[in-house]
């Protein structure tokens, strides 16, 4: 089965994505994405795929993805993970380049396998990571890194040979897409010129973006409007209807209706939670 690539974007205020992940049942979603990706499961267990590696989890595993790699977590009932997404930008130009920062890079290149940790002396801090301010998530993520590559109870997860190559001229397509979705995101977003950006017709386009990442441009839109609220709703104290605007939604009940339909929870609960 082709993986489907994901899209990720961290939003304005940050230079990688972190967040809690709650969910009925982890769903089979086959996928890729372009960012190292840190999965912490607190609750919930099933079965986990990495390449062509395929085991059992339970609570507490910590698994370290590498750009690229496909995989995908399902779920026996209820499931609960803190995730933080980033690439080698997000740590700041040249970091990983200084002589301190030799153990991290030969971790992270490790990683194109998908590394298993023993998370007991992490889950605390990963566990706080997502209600952190942007600054101090930051750091937080600096001193895991460093300190998950002095690890030694650290596994490989895929073969050695396995290898995955997406196709580059549809990843250029969806990386411009995905560059007009954020820059515009509290604007008007019009799929006609995310077509011509991929240099399609609006049908052809139409087909290109579901076949690639398994949804609608309109759906990956409003998913983007809602993970943008979310930050928004935990980060600060505007009220929920000035950020139902600032988000792109002309009207506040289309902008509540489409938020408990991907979180589960209206605004307010979402604010609630994510406040303590």
């Amino acid at each position: 089965m082709k993986p489907q690539k994901e899209l990720i974007e961290p939003g304005p205020e940050a230079s990688f994505y972190c967040y809690r992940r709650v969910s009925k049942q982890f769903e089979f979603n086959w996928h890729y994405h372009a960012e190292y990706e840190l999965t912490w499961i607190s609750q919930g267990q099933g079965q986990r795929f990495v390449g062509d590696h395929v085991s059992d989890y339970r609570p507490g595993e910590l698994v370290l993805l590498g750009p690229q790699l496909p995989h995908t977590w399902t779920s026996r009932g209820s499931g609960e993970a803190v995730v933080v997404q980033f690439l080698d930008r997000s740590l700041g130009e040249g970091v990983l380049e200084r002589p301190e920062m030799r153990p991290v890079r030969t971790m992270l290149h490790r990683a194109q396998r998908g590394l298993l940790f023993d998370p007991s002396e992490f889950a605390a801090r990963l566990d706080a990571m997502p209600q952190q301010q942007p600054g101090q998530r930051f750091v937080s993520l600096l001193s895991l890194l460093y300190d998950l590559s002095q690890s030694r109870d650290v596994r490989e997860l895929a073969s050695m040979g396995y290898r995955f190559t997406p196709q580059p001229g549809d990843d250029q397509r969806i990386d411009r897409v995905c560059q007009y979705v954020h820059k515009q995101l509290h604007e008007t977003i019009e799929q006609k010129e995310a077509a011509r950006l991929a240099h399609l017709t609006p049908s052809a386009f139409s087909r290109f973006f579901r076949r690639a990442t398994g949804r609608r441009f309109v759906d990956y839109v409003c998913q983007r409007r809602i993970a943008e609220a979310c930050r928004l709703l935990a980060e600060t104290d505007q009220p929920i209807t000035t950020i139902s605007f600032d988000v792109g939604f002309a009207t506040l009940s289309n902008f509540n209706r489409r938020f408990r339909h991907l979180q589960g929870m209206s605004p307010r609960q979402y604010r609630a939670r994510h406040r303590g």
